[in-house]
């Protein structure tokens, strides 16, 4: 593989297209123009999100939905 990523949750190893970016701090939807600094905040602060590989990404979302 030319790029590996390791999931932050399970720890194995993966290929990119095996890979998403989870949010830790949920990025939210944008309702008006005020919402658009804390939104790319969230977005881009690399402290705010971790890779996880796709099951991990599934049932983490699957937890912050359930915990709203």
């Amino acid at each position: 593989r030319k790029y590996s990523y390791i999931c932050e949750e399970c720890w194995w190893e993966f290929d990119w297209s095996q890979i998403d970016v989870n949010h830790i701090i949920p990025v939210w939807k944008l309702t008006c123009e005020e919402d658009l600094p804390l939104y790319f905040k969230r977005l881009f602060t690399e402290e705010w999100f971790n890779l996880l590989c796709k099951w991990c990404h599934k049932k983490e979302t699957s937890k912050q939905l359930k915990d709203r």
